[in-house]
């Protein structure tokens, strides 16, 4: 034997382990899906968030490029837009006959509609296009937008389609429509990874997902309760803390950790795909799929229809009816607020004709409307009478209902405003001007409009006014009359309007009418008198 060390030699390393590849048939584990979306994300997030901003970037000058031609194409000012924002608008929310007349409605309305369809298409790109950037690794930013074109109706169509399809099956209960809702999910992956579309894409997902349902389900049910919890702190970070820039920050990071869902469900797709091998769509029976999409997507139409036969002519009164009372929570939430808003006069009633207005002479200058009892929607705000005449500084009106008011105060939600009565006055006796009637063009040049109604907060009855200076151009809110020129006696509501607030002096005379806001036939509109202020 040599003498002398032993040479030292290096032990031999024992080769990896080969990971074992997945199969066909075989799905990995959330684990690993969850490696997988990381790794796609770290790699592809910036070209995703490139492809957003530039997207919605276009998409601003887009819709900005297409107000502005608007602006400029109907002749619009800064003045004009103003008064149908702040006066017209009501009116025509009021009375939707004067849609078809007012010089701004049509155009105004045809522009939003365009703006609104151009923003959804745009939306749709945007999507799309940060769906091929994901997916496609292959994909830069500007060729990924281009894709979100290519694909930008296809995709509608898809969406289209799986809708109808989930809408049929959710007639069968809502379980068939989950268990379909999740199969087809996949179907915009697979129109941009293997350039499928319709009903190709929406099968091609199902038969992804067939033989794995509970476990796809899983996988996008824990993603789901993962983002939704690392989301919850930036809800409730301003609550806590404060620093410039804090909704931006807030913004950015819930978008970075959101978008993590589009790789993760990415990650699935890939996956599904890899375990179902070849798959041929067309192989499904497309007679059974298209109808039942065709059929979802004109069942809410068919819905809407048949609302319509069954509502018949009661549909018009219930949709005013709904819009009464809209305004009368927008009236309330004001007046929490010591902002007086009034009530637009009901609208007239279709297929009806409006009772006859008894007006008696005049007898030193005292005025008296006669209206016949029992033509209101509630009997209990029914006027049968309303009497002016000017004398001792102030024009006196008197509104007599039918029935004691004690009655309607006894009923009456406490926290509700009801309108009773709108009064208008051309205080100058010059027709052209003032504005005019909202369902009576031809009767202009009223210059104030004295709004009355009722509550009963605290369980005292009480009258409030609201007054407007009205014209073409704008309606102005002025100050309220004073409670005391407002009582209630018995079935009556005394008005006490001094000449100062109509802008008039003794001696002169005013036009007035007034409309009894809860008329169910016609208008409510009485016919105008002159009054004598002595």
């Amino acid at each position: 034997m040599p003498s002398g060390p032993m040479p030292r030699t290096s032990p031999q390393r024992r080769p990896a382990k080969p990971k074992p590849e997945i199969q066909k048939g075989e799905i990995s584990s959330i684990g690993q899906i969850f490696v997988n979306a990381f790794g796609l994300y770290k790699r592809r997030i910036l070209y995703v968030l490139a492809v957003t901003i530039l997207g919605y970037l276009f998409t601003a000058l887009i819709l900005a490029g297409i107000g502005i031609g608007g602006f400029y194409a109907f002749a619009l000012d800064m003045p004009k837009l103003q008064q149908f924002f702040t006066s017209d608008l009501q009116k025509i929310f009021a009375d939707p006959s004067l849609l078809m007349t007012h010089p701004l409605a049509l155009p105004l309305l045809g522009l939003g509609l365009v703006l609104l369809t151009v923003a959804f298409l745009l939306i749709c790109w945007i999507y799309t296009a940060s769906l091929a950037a994901t997916i496609d690794e292959h994909h830069g930013i500007i060729e990924s937008l281009c894709t979100g074109w290519k694909y930008l109706f296809p995709m509608i169509w898809i969406g289209s389609l799986g809708f109808g399809i989930i809408m049929t099956a959710s007639i069968f209960f809502v379980l068939p429509a989950i268990i379909l809702m999740l199969s087809m999910s996949f179907a915009f992956y697979v129109m941009i990874d293997e350039d499928r579309t319709g009903l190709d894409a929406l099968m091609a997902s199902r038969l992804y997902v067939r033989g794995h349902w509970w476990n796809t389900f899983f996988k996008v049910l824990v993603v789901l309760l993962l983002v939704t919890v690392l989301s919850i702190p930036f809800s409730l970070l301003p609550l806590f803390v404060h620093f410039p820039g804090q909704q931006i920050v807030i913004q950015v990071l819930s978008y970075f950790i959101s978008v993590f869902f589009i790789f993760y469900i990415v990650a699935v797709y890939r996956d599904l795909k890899q375990a179902a091998g070849r798959i041929d769509p067309d192989s499904c029976s497309r007679c059974l799929w298209m109808p039942m999409a065709l059929f979802g997507i004109i069942l809410p139409l068919l819905g809407l229809i048949g609302a319509l036969l069954v509502a018949g002519p009661k549909l018009p009164g219930e949709l005013q009816n709904i819009r009464e009372r809209i305004l009368q929570q927008v009236q309330q939430e004001a007046q929490r607020q010591g902002v007086n808003i009034p009530l637009p006069p009901t609208e007239p009633r279709t297929g009806t004709v409006s009772p006859q207005v008894q007006v008696l002479p005049s007898v030193d200058g005292f005025i008296i409307w006669r209206d016949p009892a029992g033509d209101t929607r509630n009997p209990l705000l029914d006027i049968k009478e309303v009497s002016a005449i000017g004398q001792e500084d102030a024009l006196q009106l008197t509104v007599t209902l039918a029935k004691p008011l004690a009655d309607y105060f006894g009923a009456a939600n406490r926290e509700s405003f009801d309108a009773l009565i709108s009064f208008y006055f051309d205080t100058d006796m010059n027709p052209t001007t003032g504005d005019v009637l909202p369902d009576a063009a031809e009767r202009g040049g009223y210059d104030l409009e004295l709004d009355i109604l009722l509550s009963s907060p605290n369980e005292i009855g009480q009258a409030f006014s609201s007054l407007y200076a009205i014209s073409p151009q704008q309606r102005q809110s002025l100050e309220p009359l004073q409670d005391e020129n407002l009582s209630i006696i018995d079935n009556s509501v005394r008005i006490r309007v001094p000449y100062s607030r109509l802008n008039a002096a003794a001696g002169s005379t005013i036009r007035a009418c007034f409309r009894e806001t809860n008329r169910q036939e016609g208008s409510g509109l009485a016919t105008d008198q002159t009054i004598p202020l002595q």
